[in-house]
């Protein structure tokens, strides 16, 4: 009991640290390089001409977007997304008017700053999930002990009885009725 006091106050402690210090500052350095591919982007509008206002608008209102969702894109939200565009196709639709229009540009700066972007938005995705997988190492070393457990007892009811006797110490086996 005290070893699994220990643990949850050792958890609790490693969540501490990195929701309160760590990911902070993960996500701040993030947004920061976010900023630099808005920047590209519009130093790119302002550069050259053949970049129409609609693909810079669209990837513009992206990086808004991911600028928005920095601090809360999660493995939920995530689910929560795929859930609400399975129920709306309208708006599954207006995204795939989105994405056909951005990889129809044939401006490889462009191309380049999307897909920076989404890497961003996947490192971010990974930094605030991970104070919750702090939680779930112990759930997951519990379905693994109990899956040894669960083989060790399917082990043990093979054991022919006179062994089993030998084997375990038993000193008087009770014969099943």
């Amino acid at each position: 009991m005290a070893t699994l006091f220990i643990t949850i106050v050792f958890l609790a402690m490693a969540h501490f640290v990195y929701e309160g210090i760590l990911a902070p500052s993960i996500r701040l350095r993030l947004r920061y390089r976010i900023f630099e591919q808005r920047d590209r982007l519009r130093e790119l509008k302002i550069v050259r001409d053949d970049v129409s206002p609609e693909i810079f608008h669209a990837i513009h209102d992206s990086i808004n977007t991911a600028v928005e969702l920095i601090h809360a894109i999660n493995f939920s939200v995530v689910c929560q997304l795929d859930s609400v565009l399975k129920k709306n196709p309208g708006l599954r639709e207006q995204i795939d008017r989105r994405k056909e229009l951005l990889d129809r540009c044939c401006v490889d700066e462009i191309k380049s700053i999307r897909s920076r972007t989404s890497t961003i938005i996947g490192e971010a995705l990974i930094a605030n999930t991970l104070g919750t997988v702090i939680w779930m190492i112990p759930v997951v070393i519990g379905f693994i002990c109990f899956d040894w457990l669960r083989r060790q007892t399917q082990l043990m009811l093979l054991m022919p009885p006179k062994k089993m006797e030998i084997t375990m110490g038993f000193a008087d086996s009770t014969a099943a009725c």
